[in-house]
């Protein structure tokens, strides 16, 4: 299945939690990006989910950019953080810099809007 139509399927809603998971595994910022929001929005976490949130939340360089400086593993962290993880306790947070940190920060409080 195309990139287009995998996005297209996760942004109606229509798949499994299983089928998210595989997704998940894609290494395509933009089909990762609204897979993560679809987790969040349903609240899925599983010890796969845990594990490739926290896999992609190092991906912060030049071809993981999804928008300006915002990057898929910036965005991997915010979905951490809205998943119920203290991001205080995330390696991948503890290691930013401020302005990375900023980034989480920013993403983690407009989350709601991009959903």
């Amino acid at each position: 299945m195309s990139t287009y139509k995998i996005i297209r399927e996760v942004q109606s809603g229509n798949n499994s939690d299983l089928e998210l998971e595989e997704y998940l595994m894609m290494n395509n910022v933009f089909v990762l990006s609204n897979v993560m929001k679809e987790i969040v929005k349903r609240k899925i976490i599983t010890p796969n989910i845990e594990s490739r949130l926290k896999e992609v939340s190092d991906y912060r360089n030049k071809e993981h950019v999804l928008i300006g400086f915002y990057t898929i593993g910036h965005l991997s962290i915010a979905t951490l953080v809205k998943l119920g993880f203290n991001k205080n306790e995330i390696d991948a947070y503890i290691s930013l810099d401020d302005f990375d940190k900023k980034i989480v920060n920013d993403l983690v409080q407009a989350y709601q809007e991009v959903l």
